[in-house]
């Protein structure tokens, strides 16, 4: 739950724009999936643990 808040707090907090979510929520081989779509043409930025 805490990481779905995190994940949809960020979205929120760092579109330029009104946010239309699109959160979804799914089991797959015994393991939560979350996945949000933000409506954004932007791709994300992926740091590495290492260097963010």
């Amino acid at each position: 739950m805490l990481l779905t808040s995190e994940i949809v707090t960020n979205a929120v907090e760092h579109t330029e724009t009104e946010p239309s979510l699109v959160l979804e929520l799914v089991q797959s081989d015994g393991w939560p999936r979350v996945a949000l779509t933000d409506g954004s043409g932007v791709r994300p930025i992926v740091y590495s643990p290492l260097t963010a």
